[in-house]
């Protein structure tokens, strides 16, 4: 419930926030002499974890994974280049692992139906994500321009698979199930049939960021930052067991250019 409320918060404030400041970022347009919109392209690798809230499973690891988009600047005051409001347009993968606790976990495979001990599971997630910031400029030191950032990152699922690796309850046999699609909405040759793998459609998060812009050429900038993405809505999906619940979060170096 508390998750819920803080989420249902941080939207209807950034809501509040877009409308009070994207007036300022279109009047900052009449002002030529002022830097009042830039575009840009970006990349950035990710170092992605699980955090578990409730559930039969406990986090497994890290991986990397990596993001790719566009991002623009709107300049908030037409008299500085201190305040931005920045949005982004990411698709962005990360890979979630997990162990499952408990043995005799039921699975089918082919029609055929047996039980693991020593299961791991490991999602291969991507989603179209939207960040939308406060960006703080500090003023320029000779070409460097150092920024700090705070926003959401809202976010569509638009692929998700999964693969597992168990061993045959009472046996020293291993099974292992590469990448298969999921969020089917029913069992396939592929599914545990003690609990559902299938992920959220949608998932919510904030981060905070800091880095800069090397500006080498007219307003054309070389930017680099690290920035903490925090996820705050449970990405997993099972109908059947609510205590089955967890967030992914990941920590990403961007770079990129704007122009």
């Amino acid at each position: 419930m508390e998750q819920k409320i803080n989420t249902k918060f941080a939207i209807l404030a950034t809501a509040i926030l877009l409308l009070v400041s994207f007036p300022h970022a279109i009047k900052a347009t009449d002002n030529p002499n002022s830097k009042s919109f830039q575009l840009g392209l970006t990349f950035s690798p990710n170092i992605n974890w699980t955090k578990q809230s409730q559930g039969p499973m406990s986090p497994n690891g890290s991986k990397l994974g990596y993001s790719w988009g566009f991002m623009a600047d709107f300049n908030l005051n037409k008299n500085k280049q201190n305040y931005f409001l920045n949005f982004e347009f990411l698709s962005t993968r990360v890979f979630n692992k997990f162990t499952i606790k408990e043995d005799g976990t039921v699975f089918t495979r082919k029609n055929n139906t047996s039980s693991f001990d020593q299961v791991d599971l490991t999602y291969n997630i991507n989603y179209i994500e939207v960040p939308i910031s406060l960006k703080l400029k500090f003023n320029e030191i000779g070409y460097v321009t150092w920024f700090a950032q705070i926003g959401i990152t809202p976010s569509v699922l638009y692929s998700s698979k999964a693969k597992w690796t168990g061993v045959v309850s009472n046996s020293t046999d291993e099974v292992s199930v590469e990448y298969y699609k999921n969020n089917r909405g029913e069992f396939d040759d592929n599914e545990f049939h003690n609990f559902s793998d299938d992920s959220k459609y949608y998932r919510f998060g904030t981060f905070l960021g800091a880095g800069m812009e090397y500006r080498f050429s007219g307003n054309t900038a070389l930017l680099a930052s690290l920035r903490f993405n925090n996820g705050l809505s449970n990405f997993l999906n099972d109908k059947e067991d609510p205590r089955v619940k967890a967030t992914n979060k990941f920590v990403a170096l961007h770079v990129g250019l704007l122009f």
